[in-house]
Parts: C-alpha cells; sequence; structure tokens
C-alpha cells in the first residue's frame, strides 16, 4: 500500500480528439489524439475542445513531409512533445501534460 502511494500520481484524464485526415503530393496521413491532463483541467478542455481541435488539425499539417513519413522511432515522441508545447504555448490556460497519439497512419505513394 505505501508503495502504491508513492507511485500514484495525481490525478489524470485523458481527453480523446477527433481525427485528422489529409492528403498531399504523394502521401496521406489520418491520426487521432488523446490529451492528458488533470481533472481540474478537463472543464477548459470540454468547453475548448473545437479550437484545440482546429490546433491539431492545422499543427499536423503543417508538419514537413519528411517528418510525417519518415521510419525513425523517435518520430511520434519528438512530435508529441514539440506539439504539447506548441499546444500550451497557444493555449496556456490548458495545462496539457502530453499530447498522445492513438492512432498514426501514413501511406505514401512508394511504399
Amino acid at each position: 500500500y505505501q508503495q502504491q502511494q508513492q507511485l500514484a500520481s495525481p490525478d489524470k484524464t485523458y481527453v480523446k480528439m477527433g481525427t485528422v485526415r489529409f492528403q498531399m503530393a504523394d502521401f496521406s496521413v489520418r491520426a487521432s489524439f488523446a490529451l492528458q491532463s488533470t481533472n481540474e483541467d478537463l472543464e477548459w478542455l470540454n468547453q475548448n475542445k473545437s479550437k484545440v481541435q482546429k490546433f491539431l488539425d492545422t499543427r499536423l499539417q503543417d508538419e514537413k513531409p519528411a517528418t510525417l513519413v519518415s521510419s525513425s522511432p523517435q518520430k511520434l515522441p519528438e512530435l508529441q512533445a514539440t506539439m504539447t508545447e506548441e499546444l500550451n504555448k497557444k493555449f496556456p490556460e490548458a495545462h496539457i501534460q502530453q499530447v498522445l497519439f492513438t492512432e498514426f497512419l501514413t501511406s505514401h505513394e512508394g511504399q
């Protein structure tokens, strides 16, 4: 029990966001997100979900194509970290702990 208490983290909540789909020249992307935050910020997230979703849509579409189609294992964690930082700059009242991909699929003409 004491060990569980030490490992316990503050209350976390996850808000499922919509799916982003887009196609460029010779590839397409489909991605879904969840946002990790605290219970205290859940109300703000629910009230501003459409603004945050629009930010995520635009942000992902603005990413360099080479990053999106890269097969590097660090691609997604780095992109999640960058998007988390940028989201918190855009909406400082959101207090997002992490932007998490729940789905990330790319299709490239050369694949």
